[in-house]
């Protein structure tokens, strides 16, 4: 039977020192093993653009166009740097305590926790695509298609991650044991994100609101998409190193 001095929150505290060095550990080795770090293929979309006054020979001075832009964004690299700082007890629960025999005593908890990480890089991708307009003329003109390509480069500094999980735990023989533990929510945070997009051309006009889509694209729909790949991974490797235990 546990020590009445020691609290649960205290033993399972302890039992978190042991892990924590474990997940961290794992961490480079699961991102590569997915193709997480370096992610090749990340995410690809498309937008309309503002419309656009296009230049065409033979009518002035210009037509309006709604052009398009295309792209991907791949080569991400910086997931395998992350690491988990701290895990707190947030509240737990004996959910069986008796006697397994005359000398055995079980005692079963479950809980929930608190974990806090950071990304010790940066995460960067490589962005390319295409801004593509149509300028549909009247006869006899015909219509006049342009297209530019899109390349540059997408960083995000400061990365950060927290989240939730539940977990259940066990002492038993003056053993406190992490059993199982499950990330529901994770978050990933950016302090800083940086767009570099080489210049245009003919839609250089058009550089500020591609910079702003690829921006929002980084900043939100990436984010969810990748925070979800990390905590699929994360689950996955925690189902491998679990159960850890450590004496009362």
């Amino acid at each position: 039977m546990s020590d009445p001095d020691n609290s649960i929150e205290d033993l399972l505290n302890k039992v978190i020192k042991k892990l924590l060095p474990l997940v961290n550990a794992s961490i480079p080795r699961l991102m590569e093993e997915l193709d997480m770090d370096p992610m090749v293929d990340v995410a690809s979309d498309k937008e309309t653009l503002p419309e656009f006054p296009f230049p065409v020979p033979s009518w002035p001075p210009y037509v309006w166009v709604k052009p398009e832009l295309s792209y991907a964004i791949f080569d991400m690299v910086g997931l395998a740097s992350l690491r988990i700082d701290t895990m707190t007890i947030e509240k737990v629960n004996c959910r069986a305590d008796f006697e397994e025999s005359d000398t055995q005593h079980l005692s079963e908890y479950a809980g929930e926790l608190e974990f806090v990480g950071n990304l010790e890089r940066d995460i960067s991708t490589k962005v390319l695509g295409r801004v593509r307009a149509q300028a549909k003329m009247p006869w006899p003109f015909p219509d006049v298609n342009a297209s530019v390509a899109v390349k540059g480069k997408a960083t995000a500094q400061g990365g950060g991650a927290n989240g939730k999980a539940i977990f259940t735990a066990s002492i038993k023989d003056g053993q406190v044991c992490f059993n199982k533990l499950d990330i529901y929510l994770i978050h990933l945070t950016y302090s800083n994100i940086t767009i570099k997009i080489d210049g245009l051309g003919i839609f250089n006009e058009l550089l500020k609101p591609v910079v702003s889509i690829i921006e929002y694209f980084f900043g939100e729909q990436l984010r969810t998409l990748v925070a979800s790949l990390v905590q699929s991974a994360l689950n996955q490797e925690l189902r491998d190193l679990l159960p850890v235990c450590t004496n009362e």
